[in-house]
């Protein structure tokens, strides 16, 4: 499995990315999941905006988790900003 080193002061920690787990580019862009770890690169997955799938290869350094928690649900404007049937 491939893993992340961040340094924290004198202490390094590994960072594993695992199946399943949710990730971005560090530099931004957004929410992927994790489908695979081949050959030390993270296989990823995530939607185009427009609603196309898409997949990419990145090298785990590039790449940091994200907590479901994180993610702020966008409100679909067009059907009344989720705010349920209007009579």
């Amino acid at each position: 499995m491939s893993g992340e080193t961040i340094k924290l002061g004198n202490h390094q920690a590994a960072v594993q990315f695992l199946k399943g787990d949710l990730c971005a580019l560090k530099s931004g862009g957004p929410v992927m999941t994790v489908g695979s770890t081949p050959a030390g690169d993270v296989l990823t997955f995530w939607f185009h905006p427009g609603g196309q799938p898409m997949t990419g290869k990145f090298p785990p350094e590039t790449l940091r988790k994200v907590l479901p928690a994180d993610i702020v649900p966008k409100v679909d404007t067009k059907f009344g900003g989720g705010k349920g049937a209007q009579a």
